[in-house]
């Protein structure tokens, strides 16, 4: 087993779960902002992040099963 293949999963794995935590607090900043007075700026601003966070989150995933299939080898 490659161990400097083991300890990068152990740091995605790390990352893809302070990734998910970004994720639901941008979520509920959103729904702060639906529900009070917001600029459409505001708006765009929270969209964007929401969906920057989620694609974000698919490359660390991705990079993640790369690795795997690294140790696994």
């Amino acid at each position: 087993m490659n161990i400097r293949a083991l300890h990068l999963h152990t740091m995605l794995t790390t990352i893809s779960r302070e990734v998910l935590h970004v994720d639901e607090d941008v979520d509920s900043m959103f729904s702060f902002i639906m529900d009070g007075e917001y600029t459409s700026e505001d708006l765009e601003n929270a969209q964007f992040l929401s969906r920057s966070i989620k694609e974000l989150s698919v490359l660390v995933k991705k990079w993640e099963v790369s690795v795997l299939d690294r140790i696994d080898k």
